[in-house]
């Protein structure tokens, strides 16, 4: 796996202990090697402070007020910009992510250069045999995204145990000069539209 620089960037607002879990869990990533950041929404209930705390070695960029998920999620690409990551993983402080998930999704990345994001089999963390997407439809034209297998039991006949776990959503972008502003999906869509390219999403095995 050639994989490159991987960032992994993590809006925050007011979810101090939601994010120190999901903080602990890509510690325990061992391949490839993450460089993480939390863009902290002007959070009130000491989130900065306590991820300064507990996880010395990331990296938190405070806003200076709530910008939502799309200014916090932008703010941390262009910081994963500036530090040249090749991958940047932006992930919602809420989740979970299995010690395999990252790699699988760089390597779908590097076998299929058509490949433009890709994203994991998804389970509820308060009921892992559940999924919540195994990836799903995108209809290019207006925009629109189908999860699949949502709400189906692991143990299903045509579910299988998934590769790798994330567990709340993830979305993977290669980091392009084309790609430098990250907008709502629909913008990524029709971009992905124009240019033919892929969103991968690691099979089930």
């Amino acid at each position: 796996m050639s994989g490159g620089s991987v960032v992994v960037a993590v809006p925050s607002w007011n979810g101090r202990e939601r994010t120190l879990a999901c903080l602990d869990s890509l510690a325990r990533v061992s391949r490839p090697a993450l460089e993480v950041i939390v863009v902290d929404n002007a959070s009130v209930d000491g989130s900065a402070a306590a991820v300064r705390a507990a996880h010395p070695s990331v990296r938190v960029v405070e806003m200076s007020e709530n910008r939502g998920f799309t200014g916090a999620a932008n703010a941390g690409l262009e910081e994963a910009r500036r530090r040249g990551a090749l991958h940047c993983l932006l992930l919602n402080n809420d989740a979970v992510v299995a010690e395999d998930a990252v790699e699988l999704l760089v390597a779908g990345l590097d076998a299929d250069p058509r490949a433009a994001a890709a994203g994991p089999t998804i389970l509820y963390l308060d009921g892992p045999e559940i999924v919540w997407s195994a990836g799903g439809d995108i209809d290019w034209r207006r925009g629109r995204a189908t999860l699949l297998l949502r709400n189906r039991f692991l143990r299903a006949p045509d579910v299988r145990r998934p590769r790798g776990r994330v567990w709340d959503r993830v979305g993977w972008l290669r980091l392009t000069p084309e790609l430098r502003r990250v907008h709502p999906p629909r913008d990524l869509w029709r971009r992905g539209d124009r240019e033919r390219l892929r969103l991968h999403s690691p099979s089930l095995q």
